[in-house]
């Protein structure tokens, strides 16, 4: 797991991970305007997992 910090701010993490995502990518989260940033960009969005294949690379990302 990478875990990448980003400053305080309305969608700043949002704005990140928009940033990083590539097509392909997964995006587990319930933010609907996220999701659908993140489809836009070729990756794919998902309310939840139930199973991650063992070659699942995970990204966290937080605010200060």
């Amino acid at each position: 797991m990478k875990s990448i910090q980003v400053p305080a701010g309305f969608d700043v993490a949002d704005d990140r991970i928009v940033e990083l995502i590539q097509p392909g990518d997964l995006a587990i989260t319930a933010d609907i305007p996220l999701a659908a940033k993140v489809v836009e960009k070729g990756a794919y969005a998902k309310k939840t997992i139930d199973i991650m294949p063992p070659d699942f690379k995970v990204v966290q990302i937080t605010w200060l």
